[in-house]
Protein backbone atom coordinates (compact mmCIF):
# COMPACT_ATOMS: atom_id res chain seq x y z
CA UNK A 1 0.00 0.00 0.00
CA UNK A 2 1.43 3.16 -1.15
CA UNK A 3 1.51 6.31 1.25
CA UNK A 4 0.49 9.81 -0.18
CA UNK A 5 2.19 11.67 2.41
CA UNK A 6 5.81 10.04 1.47
CA UNK A 7 5.46 10.35 -1.90
CA UNK A 8 4.59 13.85 -1.69
CA UNK A 9 7.89 14.53 -0.33
CA UNK A 10 9.87 12.84 -3.80
CA UNK A 11 11.03 15.17 -5.89
CA UNK A 12 9.05 15.59 -9.71
CA UNK A 13 12.05 13.98 -11.16
CA UNK A 14 11.55 10.88 -8.91
CA UNK A 15 7.47 11.24 -9.25
CA UNK A 16 8.25 10.98 -12.94
CA UNK A 17 9.52 7.30 -12.43
CA UNK A 18 6.31 6.69 -10.93
CA UNK A 19 4.39 7.13 -13.85
CA UNK A 20 6.10 5.81 -16.93
CA UNK A 21 4.97 2.64 -18.31
CA UNK A 22 7.60 0.71 -17.16
CA UNK A 23 7.05 0.97 -13.62
CA UNK A 24 6.88 -1.56 -10.82
CA UNK A 25 5.40 0.83 -8.55
CA UNK A 26 1.61 -0.23 -7.40
CA UNK A 27 -1.63 1.36 -8.56
CA UNK A 28 -2.40 3.46 -5.77
CA UNK A 29 1.41 5.34 -5.88
CA UNK A 30 1.34 5.91 -9.24
CA UNK A 31 -2.03 7.77 -9.04
CA UNK A 32 -0.63 10.02 -6.03
CA UNK A 33 2.49 10.53 -7.82
CA UNK A 34 0.33 11.45 -11.03
CA UNK A 35 -2.42 14.01 -8.92
CA UNK A 36 0.93 15.55 -7.16
CA UNK A 37 2.87 16.27 -9.97
CA UNK A 38 -0.42 17.46 -11.86
CA UNK A 39 -0.56 20.03 -8.08
CA UNK A 40 2.69 20.68 -8.82
CA UNK A 41 1.61 22.31 -11.92
CA UNK A 42 3.07 19.59 -14.78
CA UNK A 43 1.31 19.60 -17.44
CA UNK A 44 0.16 16.16 -19.41
CA UNK A 45 -0.74 16.35 -22.97
CA UNK A 46 -4.20 14.14 -23.48
CA UNK A 47 -1.86 11.47 -24.73
CA UNK A 48 0.41 11.19 -21.61
CA UNK A 49 -2.98 11.40 -19.56
CA UNK A 50 -4.43 8.51 -20.83
CA UNK A 51 -1.46 6.54 -21.44
CA UNK A 52 -0.98 7.32 -17.43
CA UNK A 53 -4.61 6.16 -16.67
CA UNK A 54 -5.00 3.17 -18.51
CA UNK A 55 -1.54 2.46 -16.92
CA UNK A 56 -3.05 2.48 -13.43
CA UNK A 57 -6.57 1.55 -14.14
CA UNK A 58 -4.18 -2.13 -15.81
CA UNK A 59 -2.14 -2.05 -12.60
CA UNK A 60 -5.30 -2.03 -10.55
CA UNK A 61 -7.24 -5.18 -12.42
CA UNK A 62 -4.04 -7.32 -12.12
CA UNK A 63 -2.92 -6.79 -8.47
CA UNK A 64 -2.59 -10.17 -6.89
CA UNK A 65 -2.60 -8.69 -3.19
CA UNK A 66 -5.60 -6.63 -3.94
CA UNK A 67 -7.98 -8.90 -1.80
CA UNK A 68 -10.18 -6.91 -0.73
CA UNK A 69 -10.42 -3.61 -2.72
CA UNK A 70 -12.72 -2.36 -4.85
CA UNK A 71 -10.95 -3.33 -8.08
CA UNK A 72 -12.24 -5.75 -10.30
CA UNK A 73 -10.14 -8.71 -9.26
CA UNK A 74 -10.83 -8.06 -5.52
CA UNK A 75 -10.96 -11.22 -3.31
CA UNK A 76 -14.57 -11.40 -2.74
CA UNK A 77 -16.12 -10.45 -6.02
CA UNK A 78 -14.45 -12.95 -8.04
CA UNK A 79 -15.81 -15.76 -5.56
CA UNK A 80 -19.31 -14.84 -4.62
CA UNK A 81 -20.16 -18.46 -6.22
CA UNK A 82 -17.95 -19.77 -3.89
CA UNK A 83 -19.60 -17.32 -0.92
CA UNK A 84 -23.27 -18.63 -1.83
CA UNK A 85 -22.53 -22.22 -2.38
CA UNK A 86 -20.50 -22.46 1.28
CA UNK A 87 -22.88 -19.99 3.32
CA UNK A 88 -25.69 -21.81 1.69
CA UNK A 89 -24.30 -25.21 2.68
CA UNK A 90 -23.06 -24.37 5.60
CA UNK A 91 -26.11 -22.37 6.79
CA UNK A 92 -28.73 -25.57 6.24
CA UNK A 93 -26.11 -27.79 7.97
CA UNK A 94 -26.36 -25.28 10.91
CA UNK A 95 -30.41 -25.06 11.16
CA UNK A 96 -30.15 -28.71 11.11
CA UNK A 97 -27.93 -28.89 14.01
CA UNK A 98 -29.52 -26.22 16.19
CA UNK A 99 -32.59 -28.17 15.20
CA UNK A 100 -32.16 -32.08 16.65
CA UNK A 101 -32.87 -32.24 19.99
CA UNK A 102 -36.25 -32.84 21.18
CA UNK A 103 -36.52 -29.36 22.72
CA UNK A 104 -35.81 -27.40 19.76
CA UNK A 105 -37.89 -24.98 18.12
CA UNK A 106 -37.64 -26.52 14.71
CA UNK A 107 -37.05 -29.95 16.13
CA UNK A 108 -38.82 -32.12 13.46
CA UNK A 109 -37.55 -35.80 10.93
CA UNK A 110 -36.05 -33.49 8.35
CA UNK A 111 -33.13 -32.68 10.46
CA UNK A 112 -31.56 -36.17 10.27
CA UNK A 113 -31.65 -36.69 6.56
CA UNK A 114 -30.38 -32.51 6.29
CA UNK A 115 -27.53 -33.58 8.46
CA UNK A 116 -26.20 -36.71 6.67
CA UNK A 117 -26.34 -34.61 3.51
CA UNK A 118 -24.27 -32.15 5.14
CA UNK A 119 -22.10 -34.36 8.13
CA UNK A 120 -18.54 -32.73 6.44
CA UNK A 121 -19.68 -29.28 7.99
CA UNK A 122 -21.66 -30.45 10.86
CA UNK A 123 -19.95 -33.34 12.20
CA UNK A 124 -18.11 -31.73 14.97
CA UNK A 125 -21.23 -29.54 15.77
CA UNK A 126 -22.91 -32.65 15.90
CA UNK A 127 -20.64 -34.13 18.31
CA UNK A 128 -21.24 -30.80 20.68
CA UNK A 129 -24.46 -31.11 20.84
CA UNK A 130 -24.99 -34.84 21.05
CA UNK A 131 -23.37 -34.12 24.25
CA UNK A 132 -24.75 -31.08 25.62
CA UNK A 133 -27.60 -29.91 23.93
CA UNK A 134 -28.51 -26.69 25.54
CA UNK A 135 -26.00 -24.40 24.48
CA UNK A 136 -26.08 -22.87 20.89
CA UNK A 137 -23.19 -20.53 20.78
CA UNK A 138 -19.75 -22.87 20.79
CA UNK A 139 -22.22 -24.72 17.73
CA UNK A 140 -22.58 -21.06 15.72
CA UNK A 141 -18.82 -20.76 16.68
CA UNK A 142 -17.95 -24.29 15.50
CA UNK A 143 -20.05 -23.48 12.24
CA UNK A 144 -18.69 -20.29 11.54
CA UNK A 145 -14.96 -21.98 11.36
CA UNK A 146 -16.23 -24.63 9.31
CA UNK A 147 -18.27 -21.79 6.80
CA UNK A 148 -14.46 -20.25 6.68
CA UNK A 149 -12.99 -23.72 5.67
CA UNK A 150 -15.17 -24.27 3.19
CA UNK A 151 -15.63 -20.68 1.20
CA UNK A 152 -11.24 -21.26 0.97
CA UNK A 153 -11.80 -24.78 -0.17
CA UNK A 154 -14.73 -23.86 -2.22
CA UNK A 155 -13.02 -20.82 -3.70
CA UNK A 156 -9.54 -22.71 -4.92
CA UNK A 157 -11.86 -24.44 -7.43
CA UNK A 158 -14.84 -22.08 -8.28
CA UNK A 159 -13.52 -18.30 -9.46
CA UNK A 160 -15.63 -15.87 -11.59
CA UNK A 161 -14.44 -14.41 -14.22
CA UNK A 162 -14.37 -10.88 -13.62
CA UNK A 163 -16.74 -8.92 -16.36
CA UNK A 164 -15.30 -7.01 -18.90
CA UNK A 165 -16.45 -3.50 -19.82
Amino acid sequence: MANRNVIRKLSDKELENYIKSDTTFVADAVQYAYEILKERGRSFSESEAEQIENLIKTKRENDPTAMYGSGKNSFLKTRKIALYISSTYVGIGTLAVCSIAGGDLLYGEWSIPVLMFTIPVTFFSFIYRFFEADYLIPVFIIQFIMFLFTFFIIALFIKDKPKKN
